[in-house]
């Protein structure tokens, strides 16, 4: 084990989140902890910032790592845990709700993402992962009788103007629903139509989900799920493209770590062949393969050898990493340091790639139609999405 990995709070988040340490590992860790300095407060800060402080408690516990950690920390840790048990309880008393209030009037419902591991247990512990919302998808032909139970249950829409339809070919970009949230419910719920918004849609097929959706239980309510290697591509899509986290060097940790998770659950059922498909059709083969890449580097997941590598995956793996390690902000005026000036020309290439291949991104990914052609009214939106500044602003964020 690297001893540099106890000064970065990003990759020593990461390696305390991953399922792949081995006992030698987790062992190794907990003698050097106890000898080493770490930044308690910036590994926080970036488990908060990710939405992995649940899960940090529940591996610390599920590795034996508690007692390392300085005297209060445990309790605050747990309390984020306890807070995050009964949201996700409520999470599931809601969609013990709706499935069932969706299929007596004959609509398929789909779990995904976070949802879906409540159904398979995912992480061993119903208190892990962080939820923003639920994602179901459903039939896009059934979308005035889900609004109508949704609004019979007492859920009412979130406006969200970016969500507002152009009357443009670029419509076939957005996927789901407006959110729609009740008082009394623990998350809001977006019914999706297609699994990936944009490009991404590409490198997964709505319909063959459907066909290859595999049966599930949410408690005692039967529901479906994708299978485990669609699930794996929609992770990686999601996690590299709709809002170019790819090239803004933010890729999630939450997702990364939910990667790693799945490839370990369904390590003998997953075809890596027809995931790095997925990347193939979305045209982000590279980004894929960074991905896995990157789990491999922080999480030690095992590298296929199957998959190929090549120096610019490496550099992208640098890059993102780099990015990880740069300070959310510091407060007053900065001192004037080597390892000062060291951060800002990292922020600055890790910025350059952002700036020079956001174009690309906007026209692939907000410019994103479903069928070829629409040239010229892409283009057009185009042009408005680049020189608006309230558009600018908004790809920006």
């Amino acid at each position: 084990m690297n001893s540099g990995i106890f000064k970065n709070p990003y990759l020593l988040l990461a390696l305390f989140l991953s399922p792949w340490k081995g006992r030698a590992t987790i062992d190794q860790l907990r003698r050097s902890l106890q000898g080493k300095r770490v930044d308690w407060g910036a590994l926080l800060y970036l488990a908060n910032f990710h939405l992995c402080s649940p899960l940090l408690y529940v591996r610390l516990r599920q590795d034996d790592l508690l007692a390392v950690l300085p005297q209060g920390l445990e309790e605050y840790l747990y309390s984020l845990y306890c807070l995050n048990v009964e949201r996700n309880n409520g999470i599931t008393a809601m969609l013990e709700e709706l499935l069932p209030a969706f299929k007596k009037e004959g609509i398929d419902s789909l779990l995904m993402k976070g949802a879906a591991a409540f159904c398979d247990d995912l992480y061993g512990d119903s208190g892990a992962r962080m939820m923003l919302d639920v994602d179901i998808l459903q039939p896009p032909e059934h979308k005035c009788k889900i609004i109508k139970i949704l609004i019979g249950l007492g859920y009412r829409e979130i406006i969200a103007p970016a969500m507002a339809p152009d009357g443009l070919p670029t419509d076939a970009r957005h996927h789901h629903l407006p959110m729609y949230c009740k008082p009394d419910a623990a998350a809001g719920v977006e019914i999706h139509f297609k699994l990936i918004y944009g490009q991404a849609n590409r490198g997964l097929s709505t319909a063959t989900a459907w066909k290859q959706r595999q049966s599930a239980l949410l408690n005692q309510h039967p529901t479906t799920i994708l299978n485990p290697t669609e699930r794996l591509q929609q992770n990686a899509l999601h996690a590299l493209l709709p809002h170019c986290e790819f090239i803004r060097a933010a890729i999630s940790l939450q997702q990364l770590v939910e990667f790693a998770y799945l490839a370990k659950r369904y390590e003998k059922d997953i075809a890596w062949d027809v995931w790095l498909e997925a990347g193939k059709q979305a045209g982000i083969v590279r980004q894929m393969l960074v991905y896995h890449e990157l789990a491999h580097r922080l999480m030690g997941m095992p590298l296929l050898v199957t998959l190929p590598r090549s120096t610019a995956t490496s550099l992208h793996v640098r890059r993102i990493i780099a990015a990880g390690m740069l300070p959310a902000g510091e407060g007053g005026r900065p001192r004037i340091s080597l390892k000062y000036c060291i951060r800002q020309l990292t922020s600055l290439v890790v910025n350059s790639y952002y700036y020079l291949h956001l174009p690309v991104w906007v026209w692939k990914n907000v410019c994103y139609t479903d069928g070829k052609g629409n040239t010229a009214r892409r283009l057009g939106y185009f042009l408005k999405k680049t020189l608006s500044k309230r558009s600018r602003a908004k790809i920006r964020m």
